[in-house]
Formats: structure tokens, sequence, C-alpha cells
């Protein structure tokens, strides 16, 4: 019961969640593109680095590890330091909902990094 939290909605979580990982200028937060315009938002209103990865279409707007690769290695040659990953599942704006393989995915990205 330590790890429950009750909020006035999903838009206040994100909120507070990107105040708290964002320490300064070069802290990062890797967003899927399309996504909900709230992260991009939140992370340029608490002075951080949006970090766009890209759905794949063709995989009903799914992620491929590459591309997580990419852009992770991308924004960290830039000198961006990662603090988190968004996943919105089902998605906004897209609809999809991630397989079970893409979240295993996305867990074992993380979790490396």
């Amino acid at each position: 019961m330590e790890n429950i939290y009750l909020l006035n909605g999903a838009s206040e979580g994100i909120t507070i969640l990107i105040r708290l990982l964002i320490q300064d200028s070069n802290d990062g937060i890797m967003i899927p593109t399309p996504q909900y315009p709230i992260y991009s938002a939140l992370i340029n209103k608490n002075g951080g680095v949006q970090v766009p990865y890209y759905l794949d279409e063709s995989k009903s707007w799914g992620l491929t590890v590459e591309e997580l690769e990419r852009s992770y290695q991308e924004a960290t040659d830039k000198g961006t330091r990662i603090r988190g990953i968004v996943v919105i599942n089902p998605g906004n704006p897209t609809g999809q909902v991630l397989s079970e393989d893409d979240l295993k995915l996305v867990l074992k990205f993380a979790h490396d990094k």
C-alpha cells in the first residue's frame, strides 16, 4: 500500500513526474512520436529536452529497439542525460495497443539504460 498515489487525473500525475525528473536543462525525457502534446509541453515548461522516438506505422504504431537506441544515442551524443521514457498505452493519438513483446522491449531498454 505504500506505492499507491491518488491524483486528480492523469495530467496531474504527468506534471508531478516530469517536475521530479527534470533537474536541469540537460535532462531529457524520451517521448513517442506521434504523442499527446502534454508531454512535450511539460518538458519544455520545466526546462528539459524532448527526446523523440518514432513509432513504426508499418507495425501498427509499434516500437523497434533500433529506434529506441537511435533516439537514445542521438540525445546522449548531444550531452542530454536521459531521465525517463514515456510509453502511452493505449496510444494517443494513434489508438494502438502495444503488444506484450513491445512492452517487454521497452522495459528491458529502460532497465539496460
